[in-house]
């Protein structure tokens, strides 16, 4: 069985044009695919449509952490059902760190 992974990124907050993110996402993607590893990814909060079949998500870049009552709920639902939860850089950033912390083990 191969990974089934999805990489989350965050739309740029830089200056017009900054490439970070689109950068981030591809070197991200093609090391995973070189591991066999079957990408999809994006810039917005999975859905749980999104995330079936999916093994693990790999987050990015700050603000990830702000999600809504329903993106918190499938991104815990997602944890609890085994998948999982890579974090980057400064991804744990949001309202409740904590929360976050205890979704990757922290």
């Amino acid at each position: 069985m191969r990974t089934q992974a999805q990489v989350r990124g965050v739309e740029s907050v830089m200056a017009a044009g900054d490439q970070e993110d689109e950068r981030s996402a591809t070197t991200a993607s093609v090391a995973m695919q070189e591991h066999g590893a079957v990408v999809d990814g994006s810039f917005h909060s999975p859905t749980e449509a999104e995330l079936k079949g999916i093994d693990v998500i790999v987050m990015y870049k700050g603000d990830a952490g702000y999600m809504t009552e329903v993106e918190r709920a499938t991104l815990d639902a997602f944890v609890k059902r085994g998948g999982g939860l890579v974090s980057f850089h400064d991804s744990l950033c949001g309202p409740d760190t904590v929360h976050m912390a205890s979704l990757v083990g922290g």
